[in-house]
């Protein structure tokens, strides 16, 4: 789903994390809460580590969700539990804005569909169905929210295989009359044809794959440079 249906900017996971913690310390702010956006940056990033941890692995993975995330954010940085809605609302709009539809994609996929095709989101991703199916809405993909798997629910991820393994399962349907399309060269392309599914590979271009390697390595160059301070 993301960087294939939904694409997404450049700018990486990390910055996104930045500019929501930026907006939870305002948050904080009027709730007469003294947290800075660093301490909240560093909370999501560690209990994010730490939820992948804890997860049960299922077949040698481990898939986190969010609600263990935000849970472990929250007692992190000593804040009320009743939070957690509030935090997840402005992750999900943060998302929401840095999304916009492939629509040559979504074009494609509804002249399927409206030949009778059957259309499923499958994402390796640790928000829940109802949130994916939460931001294909906000960008009025409404008819693409019938069939949505997603790897936090069911503890087995696209890298692994496992799912494209339960998808065929769950819709009846053998691997050889399956098409999948992604981003990610292993987990959207190698894993599923190795299962018989056809795969077509559709990575971002090179230009966007770019700016995102510099963005990450500026981040990277900051981290260490306010570590050493």
């Amino acid at each position: 789903m993301f960087d294939t249906l939904l694409l997404r900017g450049a700018r990486p996971e990390t910055a996104r994390f930045q500019t929501l913690a930026d907006r939870l310390a305002a948050l904080n702010e009027c709730l007469d809460q003294e947290i800075s956006a660093a301490a909240i940056l560093e909370a999501r990033l560690q209990c994010s580590r730490l939820a992948y941890q804890a997860a049960t692995p299922v077949n040698s993975t481990r898939e986190a969700k969010i609600a263990d995330m935000l849970k472990m954010q929250l007692a992190w940085l000593a804040l009320h539990p009743d939070l957690q809605n509030d935090f997840l609302n402005h992750e999900l709009d943060l998302e929401a804005a840095s999304l916009r539809p492939n629509r040559p994609l979504v074009k494609l996929c509804r002249r399927l569909m409206q030949n009778g095709l059957r259309v499923a989101v499958v994402s390796d991703m640790y928000l829940d169905a109802l949130a994916l199916r939460r931001l294909l809405l906000h960008h009025g993909l409404d008819d693409f929210c019938q069939i949505v798997y997603v790897s936090a629910e069911f503890g087995v991820s696209k890298a692994s295989g496992h799912l494209f393994s339960l998808v065929a399962e769950r819709e009846a349907t053998p691997f050889s009359a399956i098409v999948h399309v992604g981003d990610n060269f292993r987990a959207d392309y190698l894993m599923p044809r190795r299962k018989g599914i056809g795969a077509v590979w559709l990575p971002r271009a090179i230009s966007w794959r770019f700016y995102n390697s510099l963005w990450n390595l500026a981040l990277r160059i900051k981290h260490v440079y306010l570590k050493g301070l």
